[in-house]
């Protein structure tokens, strides 16, 4: 399946990340079941709430992040919905996910390059 993305918000539609673009997130990752395993504006999460960030199409993030980005809007929100095979896989990312796992995301793209909306 890949990746299936549903807007939530517009963004600016000629805005988008391309290769290599230092990028920041806001990102709420969850299971099928509703259950969350990360959200990136809670204090107590893993990632301290403070947004995500890292280099697009380098492999730092799921395939399916990685991908989905360039067609991700500057300020856009989006509902992913992520297949196993572009997520954590076979072996899942212990504790939290469970191999073969099908994530929900939910992603606000903030800023390319020091960029913002």
């Amino acid at each position: 399946m890949g990746v299936k993305i549903d807007q939530i918000r517009p963004g600016k539609k000629d805005t988008k990340p391309q290769k290599d673009d230092i990028v920041s997130i806001h990102l709420v990752l969850k299971l099928m079941d509703g259950v969350i395993v990360s959200d990136s504006r809670e204090q107590d999460s893993d990632l301290g709430g403070e947004p995500l960030r890292f280099f697009v199409g380098r492999g730092n993030v799921i395939r399916g992040l990685d991908e989905a980005l360039p067609r991700i809007s500057l300020g856009e929100i989006v509902r992913m919905i992520v297949s196993p095979d572009f997520g954590y896989g076979s072996k899942g990312f212990h504790p939290s996910v469970p191999p073969n796992a099908t994530l929900l995301l939910e992603v606000e793209l903030l800023e390319i390059n020091g960029a913002i909306p």
